[in-house]
């Protein structure tokens, strides 16, 4: 059974949501001094790989819980980050493999702020040679990580390979299986599920729900399905920090899922009341201890007009 990780106490809320703030903005600001050229210091990312190894686990509901359009492309790597330590724990990686797991996630699309934006920003379709151009991420990445960043070779090859495929159809090598470096398989399907459920100039994210959908079906063979049914085990079909439609109406948020229960049962945050019900914005309540009240469908973020921050929730 899954076991949300996220702290119900308020104070504790906001206290770790102020923390994964801080960590954005942090990373938001070295991602703009490498793409603009400036003057880089040697393991200027350590406070936030430190931040995140020792408690990655307060900061799940707000991967898929909260927006972040000012700082998306610092959130696609924190939240990535997250994710790919979850797996880590799960799979039982030493913790030095998966401290280099967390610095590899973080870094592992600084090469894309090497492609030019008219490019990495396009609407439309990508032309043959600006697609040919986006390719080349994965190996400046590594560039930029290693001469850069001054990180470690083994961080840089990680980051390399985020984009190889388990079916041996991915890039910039097209390795297959366990011939991709078991970091950068972890961190492929993380960078897959934020890139699903993350706003892009053609397109708008998915929802939790629908994102782990499409993710698990894996009809191409992309994924490693070890590390698949690892992620699977940790995020439930209703993520963390998804919306959901109770079947009283209420639109609620998820907060943890109860040892021993259906995932159908987990505890909730009220996000609106239900018609019929004195449910309060803001109240928690365990559906594992309300007979007849369960999830009935998810909700995308267009479902309910209120962003986390304004709801305080």
């Amino acid at each position: 059974m899954i076991i949300g990780y996220m702290d119900t106490n308020e104070e504790n809320w906001h206290e770790s949501y102020r923390s994964y703030q801080e960590l954005l903005e942090r990373v938001d600001v070295v991602f703009g001094k490498i793409q603009e050229n400036h003057f880089i210091v040697s393991d200027c990312m350590k406070p936030v790989v430190d931040t995140l190894y020792w408690g990655y686990q307060k900061f799940l509901e707000f991967v898929v819980g909260v927006q972040a359009a000012r700082l998306e492309r610092a959130k696609n790597a924190v939240d990535t980050a997250i994710l790919s330590a979850f797996i880590s724990d799960d799979l039982r990686l030493p913790l030095s493999q998966t401290r280099k797991v967390i610095e590899a996630a973080l870094l592992h699309d600084v090469g894309m702020l090497c492609i030019p934006s008219e490019i990495r920003e396009k609407t439309d379709t990508l032309s043959k040679s600006e697609w040919c151009y986006i390719l080349t991420h994965p190996i400046q990445s590594y560039k930029v990580i290693g001469r850069e960043l001054h990180c470690l070779e083994d961080v840089a090859l990680i980051a390399m390979q985020h984009h190889e495929a388990w079916n041996g159809k991915g890039y910039p090598k097209r390795l297959a299986g366990a011939d991709i470096a078991l970091e950068a398989r972890i961190i492929s399907v993380a960078d897959a599920f934020t890139a699903i459920i993350s706003d892009r100039p053609y397109r708008s994210g998915m929802g939790g729900h629908q994102a782990m959908e499409r993710l698990v079906s894996d009809a191409t063979g992309q994924f490693d399905p070890d590390i698949l049914k690892s992620f699977a085990r940790i995020m439930g079909m209703y993520p963390i920090g998804s919306l959901v439609e109770l079947t009283n109406g209420a639109a609620a948020r998820i907060l943890q899922y109860v040892p021993g229960e259906s995932q159908l049962k987990p505890l909730v945050r009220i996000v609106t009341g239900a018609p019929q019900e004195p449910l309060s914005k803001g109240e928690t309540r365990n559906l594992a201890a309300e007979k007849g009240l369960l999830i009935k469908r998810p909700l995308n973020r267009q479902d309910v007009l209120m962003d986390i921050l304004a709801m305080g929730t």
